[in-house]
Formats: C-alpha cells, sequence, structure tokens
C-alpha cells in the first residue's frame, strides 16, 4: 500500500458510491499506518485518523467500531498485499530454489517499499494485546507454505516444525533491522532469508551456493 490513495474532489464528481466507500477506506488504512509509525500504536486516535485521511467521524464508524478494528484492518489489508506479491513471484519461477529466492525478494521489497506499513506490521501489532499477537504469529506462519516443496526435496526427513522456525527467523531478522533504523535496507537480507529458507532442506551447501547467488545484484 505504498502508493497513497488521493482524497476525491468535493461535491458532484459522478463517481459510483462504491468507488467513494473503497477510496474513503483505503484513506483511512493509510492513515492509521502513517498515525502509527510516527505515534506509534498507544499514539492512535480515531480524530488523528479522520484528520489525516480527510473523512468524517460519521464516515469512520460507517467502517469500522473503533481504532482497533482500523487497526487491524490497516494490518490486514498490508499484508495480504505482501503475500500476494511473494506468491505472485513464487509461482511464475521455475525449480523451488529460484521460487525461495525470488518469494523473498517480492517480500523484502515490499517491505522496503512502504516503511510506515511495516513497522505497523513488524514493530507494533505485537503490542496490541492478544488479537494483534495472534495476528502476527498467522503471518509469520504464511511462509510455511513456500517451504512445504522442500520436504518432498530433502534427502531426509525434516520435522514439520522446522517451517515454522524458519518463518519466525526471517521475522526476526526483519524486526531486528528494523529495530536499527535501517529499513531501506531489508532487501540486504535476501542472501541470508534465502540460506535460512533452504538449509534444512537441501543441505548447508547447497544453501550457502543459493545465498551467494541471491546476494548478487541482479541485472
Amino acid at each position: 500500500m505504498a502508493r497513497r490513495p488521493r482524497q476525491l474532489p468535493a461535491g458532484r464528481h459522478g463517481l459510483s458510491r462504491s468507488f467513494v466507500v473503497s477510496n474513503q477506506r483505503e484513506r483511512m488504512l493509510a492513515a492509521v499506518a502513517d498515525t502509527v509509525f510516527e505515534r506509534g500504536y498507544a499514539g492512535l486516535t480515531v480524530a488523528e485518523v479522520t484528520a489525516r485521511s480527510g473523512v468524517s467521524r460519521r464516515t469512520f464508524y460507517d467502517q469500522f467500531a473503533d481504532k482497533r478494528a482500523a487497526f487491524f484492518a490497516a494490518y490486514d489489508a498490508s499484508t495480504e498485499q505482501a503475500m500476494m506479491a511473494s506468491a505472485s513471484a513464487f509461482f511464475a519461477a521455475e525449480g523451488w530454489p529460484e521460487q525461495v529466492r525470488l518469494a523473498t525478494a517480492a517480500f523484502l521489497g515490499y517491505l522496503a517499499n512502504d516503511i510506515p506499513f511495516t513497522r505497523m506490521g513488524i514493530l507494533e501489532i505485537p503490542l496490541a494485546g492478544p488479537e494483534g499477537q495472534a495476528r502476527h504469529l498467522a503471518a509469520r506462519a504464511g511462509f510455511e507454505v513456500f517451504l512445504a516443496p522442500g520436504a518432498e526435496l530433502a534427502p531426509h526427513p525434516v520435522p514439520a516444525r522446522v517451517a515454522q522456525t524458519v518463518g519466525a527467523g526471517i521475522y526476526e531478522l526483519i524486526h531486528a533491522r528494523l529495530l536499527t533504523g535501517r529499513p531501506e535496507q531489508l532487501p540486504g537480507l535476501l542472501g541470508v532469508c534465502v540460506y535460512h529458507c533452504l538449509a534444512p532442506y537441501l543441505g548447508v551447501a547447497r544453501a550457502a551456493r543459493e545465498a551467494r547467488r541471491a546476494s548478487r545484484p541482479q541485472v
């Protein structure tokens, strides 16, 4: 959601009601992310969201029960788009190591392209109570889909929980990079992430070769 939707012109404009409602929702979700980026989840208020998005309180409450609902909606929308970008890259490639490389590159690129949403989704969502923590864990589990083919390629049985630890490890790498204040460098994690994904299934030697390949500048 890096591209922020524009506020619509006032008065008669001939746009459909569904388009107007969708535009308002996108603006509110973007306002949530921008507010949380600047003030943290604790500083998120309905008043700030409506002011930033240019909608009325009535419009806000037409779509969201409260600020928590808006926060979770913004998180869910961004997570869905990140996963869709990763899945599109994964299924467009051939060969599992290449699929992992491209899917991970797409994921890291998406995160680096919209820092407010990324900080909200990595640093702030766990602070939103049990519901936020559950969403955070569910997002980390998304990597398991991309790792499933590795179990079939592995020369030896790999415990099912390994996929969970891989996803958790990648999120921790991203978390650490965000804490250092260098989110634009997230794509630089591609090599180590690829190694982390492949090593349990293909062995450290093959994973190291693929990681070096992933770390080379793409032309």
